[in-house]
């Protein structure tokens, strides 16, 4: 019965090719260096905010009414969303430099 099943059914697929297994990581120009590097900032630039407001926000939830330690937390979150707004900046005037100084090929921003 095996063997009337074999034709049917493919003993390997190769799926290597179609997932382009280690092109992830290769740097193969300055642009592309650029575009991991900062994109690697923004990915933890959003990590560290999540954090930083959820410390925030568990701190003020556990203040229990202390005036004190509700001040110390909502600075926290406070802090966090300005660094949020600065990161935020921050990829504005990047895109917009790319833009002025007419780089938009040579830099991979998606």
């Amino acid at each position: 019965m095996f063997y009337i099943l074999n034709p049917i059914l493919p003993t390997t697929i190769n799926i290597l090719p179609k997932l382009e297994v280690g092109t992830f990581f290769r740097i193969t120009s300055v642009g592309s260096l650029i575009s991991g590097g900062l994109s690697a900032a923004l990915v933890f630039a959003g990590l560290a905010f999540v954090l930083y407001f959820v410390w925030g926000a568990f701190r003020w939830l556990t203040a229990g009414g202390d005036k004190a330690q509700i001040e110390n937390a909502r600075s926290k979150i406070t802090n966090a969303f300005i660094g949020l707004v600065l990161v935020a900046i921050t990829w504005a005037v990047y895109l917009l430099v790319i833009y002025l100084l007419g780089l938009e090929g040579a830099i991979n921003l998606g």
